[in-house]
């Protein structure tokens, strides 16, 4: 066979031959290689002894261990041969011990062993065995041949580029920024390559498409964010959303900062992919967030959204757990400093909010449309709660605190302006605290201690305080006044004054800033974490915190019901004591709900007692004007004149209030007997505006609505508005008419007694039809009249009283008291007024759901009616026709069971009638008229 080497052919380029593998064999070398070999094997080792004996012995021992080696050598005199790195044997140093191992010698590089400088002895230049240990050009030249799977591009297509200013170019994309590679197209929102198809060497166009698409997308997304923030800022846009703007900011600028000083000391592209690629993880989270919150509306919506996605990363990595907590306290900021402002917590800045300005975040201010008792329409301008304008993490109870606490610290600077809590710089001493969002118990546990802290600190304020007094309109005006000549005089101030100012204002600014701000936290919070790597149990021991449904409650709860404690008693003690709450309620008790004896009685003779003077003009006789009435039942002219009406009411009102058991005032407040007596609220006689439908019924005196247009008047001082609403009195005025109908009625069968058994009555004989009509009509009204008096209206109303006692006693206490109710509010009292009037109205029949049960009510007043003038006619002429009244008897037994057997369906109705509160049940108080009416089921049918 012939040689596989030719002239200057080396044995190791035999091995990078594809035919020497294929026709030679290890163990049967060629007859020319093996010659050589055996040679020199030959030549080498064959005499051992003649090698061991000369110094270029290649296996000859070394010295001092050969056959001729003596016991004793002295070191002097002996000249060991070692090795050298060619296999040259020299003379090593004297006194060396060859076993020991020399730490100075200097490490050799490993040399390649091939068959021709076994032969000859001689070093050969390195050669690469395998493709990735050439230089890049060999690669390059590799890829450019084209052996390489098929369906990807060319690699001779792409041209060479070098690795750093390759990796300075995608580095600058990354930012966002614009390279002499990559340029950004604003009409495709792209980054497009500038010089086609790069790659650098030693690297395949494939194996760089991943980094060149991460970069590509994290500048893309880099400079939408961008946009975004940009576009926020030049635009009208709310608070909440410049804050998100302000946020990605300072996310920007910190992923610009570090990840442009990281990537210049990149050293490698998997380096560089390192630092991209973590950025693009939180860029595209927050594109994400973006594209969420495009088509919020309001404020509240984009807190909403922010507060579930900080709630769902709780769950996910803890760096971005953190920077979306640090981003919703950002974002919540401007909501809750306007929470501040409206609770009192902090100075409103710009124009204070009023009730005839501009709505403004929860609070809108609109007119509040009232029907009073006379059935006109009134518009009150008023605070309103637009829930559509509180975020979705504000519990509903906490919404409505926050706004009756913000409307009743208004009601104080409105009328108490001297007020502690009306004044900020009162409060200065006592530290304003900031609402802010709390993660963890440590700080809630300090929320908590500084609420604490607040609330006494004011308590103390309030305790200290005098009492002040309401002002009147007049004195208001002149505060006003003095108030706008303050203003116009303020540039005539002396120079004293404006320097002590000037002079004040620089001390509050050179005042260190101890707090640290949100965006502060927020960029080192980036800083820190975003490039840093955590270990899996890192993230799984996370510290133990609140659940995020309880971090609003948490956060803000104990700062805004410490406050809503505060405000709320400061407004009950002022309703209470400086605007005499408690005597306007029982006001409308005495009078809108005859609890009054002494009116109920007088109202009663002046209007249907027929023994009175009459009011009515006659000729020759001139009105005393004492002791007058209309004698209703006796008239025939009817409606009467507006001086009759004056006649028989005059002085009603006030002798009632100012007459009592003592001799002293109303309510026990000692009135003047010289001067006449001013009513609360200006409580008067007036006439009810009516519809012609109504004021035919009033033409009738015989009719049961003759007297549906007398009412009482009477508007609650500015104060009370609140408790005393519009609303509540014509609830009142119904209920007042209602119950003048049913006074009418007890003189009526008060009258028919007197009719039939008076001495002077020319009634002779009366038939059994018409005694047993009397008394049945006797005793259905007077049951009527005693339910509705002692159970429909006395119980509710003590019931009510017994509560305001209990608010009146939490008042008395300490201001520090925490067990006083600190959940009552002017508000929920109103309610609870409001809900009294509602449970009288259930009781006296007059819900909207009860109008058939209280027609069949009028119909058997109505047949009472009837029978009464037919009594009064036979009585005053016992000559004339004596009518039938079988037949009306008849028709009264008939509207008696059907109102009766109305009644039992309605007690026997589940739930009707019932009132659950606080785990307790009422008893049902149709039941108990139909027990004073029909105990012995006397009217029901057989």
């Amino acid at each position: 066979m012939a040689s596989f080497a030719t002239e200057g052919e080396g044995a190791a380029d035999l091995f990078h031959r594809p035919d020497f593998w294929k026709s030679s064999n290890l163990l049967n070398p060629p007859p020319p290689l093996a010659e050589k070999f055996f040679d020199l094997l030959q030549s080498r080792f064959v005499n051992s002894d003649a090698s061991a004996a000369t110094n270029d012995s290649y296996f000859r021992p070394p010295p001092g261990l050969g056959p001729d080696a003596t016991v004793e050598r002295r070191p002097s005199e002996t000249h060991d041969s070692v090795f050298d790195a060619s296999g040259i044997v020299s003379e090593a140093e004297p006194d060396r011990d060859l076993w020991l191992v020399d730490d100075n010698v200097q490490a050799q590089t490993p040399v390649h062993k091939s068959w021709v400088r076994f032969e000859t002895g001689q070093q050969q230049s390195d050669l690469a065995i395998f493709l990735s240990e050439a230089d890049a050009s060999a690669y390059d030249a590799f890829l450019a041949s084209g052996r390489i799977h098929e369906g990807s591009i060319p690699q001779g297509l792409y041209k060479n580029i070098d690795l750093r200013s390759w990796m300075s170019c995608l580095l600058s994309m990354s930012l966002g920024r614009d390279s002499f590679m990559f340029a950004w197209n604003q009409d495709t929102m792209t980054f497009l390559p500038l010089l086609g198809l790069t790659k650098v060497p030693c690297y395949s166009g494939e194996s760089l498409a991943g980094i060149v698409r991460l970069c590509t997308s994290c500048g893309e997304t880099y400079r939408r964010l961008k946009a975004f923030v940009e576009r926020t800022y030049s635009s009208n846009a709310t608070p909440s959303r410049i804050a998100l703007a302000n946020a990605l900011d300072k996310l920007l600028l910190v992923v610009q900062d570090e990840l442009g000083a990281r990537g210049l000391r990149a050293k490698s592209i998997l380096q560089l992919q390192s630092f991209v690629k973590p950025v693009l993880t939180i860029l595209s989270y927050f594109q994400q967030l973006i594209h969420k919150s495009r088509k919020t509306t309001n404020d509240s919506s984009l807190l909403s959204i922010i507060y579930a996605e900080a709630q769902s990363a709780e769950l996910s990595e803890p760096f971005l757990k953190d920077a979306m907590g640090e981003i919703l306290r950002m974002v919540s900021r401007p909501f809750m400093e306007f929470v501040e402002e409206w609770l009192g917590l902090r100075p409103e800045r710009g124009v204070p909010i009023s009730k005839s300005g501009s709505s403004k975040g929860f609070v809108r201010c609109d007119k509040h449309m009232w029907i009073d008792d006379q059935g006109f329409e009134l518009e009150e301008e008023d605070f309103f709660l637009d829930l559509n304008n509180i975020p979705s993490f504000i519990p509903d109870d906490m919404a409505r605190a926050i706004f009756e606490t913000g409307k009743n610290l208004r009601f104080l600077q409105s009328y108490h302006p001297q007020h502690p809590l009306a004044c900020l710089n009162s409060m200065a001493v006592a530290g304003l605290p900031n609402l802010e969002w709390q993660y963890d118990w440590a700080s809630v546990r300090r929320v908590e201690r500084k609420a604490d802290e607040y609330h006494r600190a004011v308590a103390e304020i309030l305790c200290k305080s005098p009492v002040t007094t309401p002002k009147t309109s007049s004195s208001m005006a002149n505060d006003l006044q003095r108030s706008d000549e303050a203003v116009l005089q303020f540039f005539g101030k002396d120079e004293l004054r404006l320097e002590q100012t000037v002079l004040a204002s620089i001390e509050q600014l050179d005042r260190p800033v101890t707090k640290v701000q949100s965006w502060d936290k927020l960029s080192a919070l980036l800083r820190n974490e975003l490039f840093s790597l955590r270990d899996e149990g890192e993230v799984l021991g996370s510290n133990f915190s609140p659940h995020w449904s309880l971090l609003p409650m948490l956060s803000f709860g104990p700062m805004i019901y410490a406050q809503a404690r505060l405000v709320n008693r400061e407004c009950l003690r002022s309703l209470y004591v400086e605007h005499n709450l408690r005597q306007h309620i029982r006001l409308q008790k005495a009078f809108q709900l005859l609890g009054d004896g002494m009116f109920s009685s007088r109202l009663s003779n002046a209007l249907f007692n027929p023994e009175m003077e009459k009011t009515e003009r006659q000729a020759g006789v001139a009105r005393s004007g004492a002791n007058m009435g209309l004698r209703l039942s006796n008239r025939v002219k009817w409606p009467p004149a507006s001086s009759e009406l004056r006649l028989a009411l005059a002085g009603l009102l006030t002798d009632s209030y100012q007459q009592s058991s003592d001799g002293t005032g109303w309510e026990g407040v000692t009135l003047s007997r010289t001067e006449p007596a001013v009513l609360p609220g200006g409580l008067s006689f007036a006439i009810r505006e009516l519809s012609p439908e109504e004021m035919d019924g009033c033409m009738d005196p015989g009719a049961l609505e003759a007297l549906d247009f007398l009412r009482l008047s009477y508007k609650p001082p500015p104060p009370l508005t609140p408790i005393l609403t519009p609303g509540v009195l014509v609830k009142y005025d119904r209920i007042f008419k209602h119950l003048l109908r049913l006074l009418r009625m007890l003189c009526v069968t008060d009258q028919l007694f007197r009719d039939m058994t008076s001495s002077a009555s020319k009634w002779k004989d009366p038939d059994d039809v018409s005694l047993r009509f009397r008394l049945e009509a006797h005793n259905f009204i007077s049951n009527v009249a005693r339910f509705f008096f002692d159970v429909g209206i006395e119980k509710p109303w003590r019931g009510f009283e017994a509560w305001l006692d209990t608010i009146e006693q939490g008042l008395g206490v300490n201001k520090d008291n925490t067990k006083a109710p600190s959940a009552i509010s002017p508000d929920r009292l109103g309610e609870q007024h409001e809900r009294t009037l509602d449970e009288i109205m259930a009781a006296l029949l007059l819900r909207k759901r009860q109008q058939p049960v209280l027609k069949l009510l009028e119909e058997v007043f109505m047949l009472v009616l009837s029978f009464s003038k037919i009594i009064r006619v036979r009585a005053e002429n016992a000559f004339g026709p004596r009518p039938d009244v079988k037949e009306l008897y008849g028709s009264f037994r008939e509207k008696v069971e059907v109102f009766i057997t109305v009644c039992r369906g309605m007690s026997e109705k589940t739930g009707y009638g019932q009132k659950r509160e606080a785990g307790k049940t009422e008893e049902n108080h149709i039941t108990m008229l139909l027990l004073m009416l029909d105990m012995s089921n006397y009217y029901v049918k057989r």
